[in-house]
């Protein structure tokens, strides 16, 4: 096989598994800041008192601003 379809071959496969894990990186990111908005929000955060857990969100909050990302 000739070395320059060779080397190409090889770049082309490894943009390609750059760019699946780009996809995998930006789903992921975008996973993390849906779970850290809830969290923002006190969604699943309990307050303890005197034994007593409370849920912190009551289900009346307002959503938080939408996270804005570069992607």
């Amino acid at each position: 096989m000739d070395p320059t379809v060779e080397g190409f071959e090889q770049i082309a496969n490894a943009l390609l598994e750059m760019r699946q894990r780009m996809q995998a990186l930006v789903a992921e990111n975008r996973q993390l800041q849906e779970e850290l908005a809830a969290l923002r929000r006190g969604v699943g955060v309990m307050v303890m008192v005197e034994g007593q857990q409370f849920p912190l969100l009551t289900g009346s909050a307002t959503p938080a601003d939408p996270v804005r990302t570069p992607f």
